[in-house]
């Protein structure tokens, strides 16, 4: 696996267009609203026979992952924008993956199926460390985050039910606090690490920060909740049950659970990344959506504009600090994994 923290070609052309900027940093930042902004739709390459795909996460370089599924199942896939070529993990027939985050080391996380057990991994600097030797013999680990000092967050299970873990200096631990069985979702540079646990049979989300465990509650009405990712400034994204069904939230730092509500015709929501400006993407039913606390809700398909057609996006997963978005969706009907650029 191949990690470039590169300018793309299509960052240049975006350069020469002014859409973006270069700051002090050598950062790319945008000179737009992305709430407000039209996006540009490009789909990622896939692997021959691909029947379905889908880009999980997006660092701020521009560095997309995610699984690609043909007849042998899913395979994890790191996507060089540099030179748009695609680097697979799964490796011979029966063997899956998915690589699930990226963070801007680059580093990422995933697992790997090799018929036998299911490992999580770190990939760093071109190589994959597995978890195994941390966990015991035959347990099944997933790692489903990771940030950008290389620690990872995710779920083992060894047969007694799926328990979340964190590494710590490199090894698999058990995050201290939890009740139950439990999974984490995602993690912030800082480690604050966020997921759900299950209590009377029904999952609450939680937010783990140094040594304590937070509950996170519900919206009103609700019984269930997940947390899916956390900001740099501590802002929490997840879904919820509540008295009008699944509805996505929004947590932020000291204050209350905001229900994102649902687009228009779609009877729930979910939200799966947040980034630094409070930007909040998700899907509300088979609908991708964006959301920002000035601007509310709003149907991604609404803001594509004309060299984007074909596109249809049904589901969104994360979203950078420069507003790049990447999920899932149609394009002339066919399933693709997508990255979505506002201009």
């Amino acid at each position: 696996m191949r990690l470039k923290p590169a300018l793309s070609l299509l960052t240049a052309g975006l350069l020469a267009s002014g859409c973006i900027t270069i700051g002090s940093s050598g950062s790319v930042t945008n000179s737009t609203d992305t709430i407000s902004s039209r996006f540009d739709v490009r789909a990622v390459d896939q692997l021959p026979a691909s029947s379905s795909q889908r880009a999980l996460a997006i660092n701020n370089f521009g560095s997309v992952v995610g699984s690609d599924s043909g007849p042998d199942g899913p395979r994890g896939f790191f996507w060089n924008v540099d030179d748009g070529t695609t680097s697979m993990h799964g490796g011979s027939q029966g063997q899956t993956s998915e690589t699930t985050d990226i963070a801007d080391g680059p580093v990422a996380s995933g697992w790997y199926d090799n018929t036998a057990h299911v490992s999580a991994y770190l990939s760093e600097s071109g190589g994959a460390e597995f978890l195994d030797p941390y966990f015991s013999a035959g347990t099944d680990a997933r790692a489903f985050g990771v940030n950008s000092s290389g620690t990872l967050v995710g779920s083992y299970n060894d047969g007694s039910g799926d328990q979340a873990f964190r590494t710590v200096n490199g090894t698999g631990q058990d995050i201290p606090g939890l009740v139950g069985e439990s999974e984490a979702r995602g993690i912030n540079q800082f480690g604050d690490t966020v997921g759900w646990q299950k209590t009377g049979g029904l999952s609450q989300a939680f937010l783990s920060s140094g040594s304590s465990v937070t509950p996170l509650g519900y919206l009103p009405g609700g019984s269930e909740s997940s947390a899916e990712a956390i900001s740099r400034f501590g802002s929490i994204v997840g879904w919820s049950g509540s008295a009008s069904g699944i509805r996505g939230f929004v947590l932020p730092a000291g204050g209350s659970m905001v229900d994102l509500g649902v687009l228009p015709s779609q009877s729930e929501s979910r939200a799966n990344g947040i980034n630094k400006h409070g930007v909040v993407v998700g899907s509300s039913g088979s609908r991708a959506f964006a959301w920002k606390d000035d601007k509310g809700l709003i149907d991604l398909n609404s803001r594509l504009n004309h060299r984007s057609k074909g596109w249809t996006l049904i589901e969104a997963y994360d979203v950078n600090d420069h507003g790049w978005i990447v999920g899932r969706g149609l394009l002339n009907g066919v399933e693709r994994a997508f990255v979505a650029i506002p201009n």
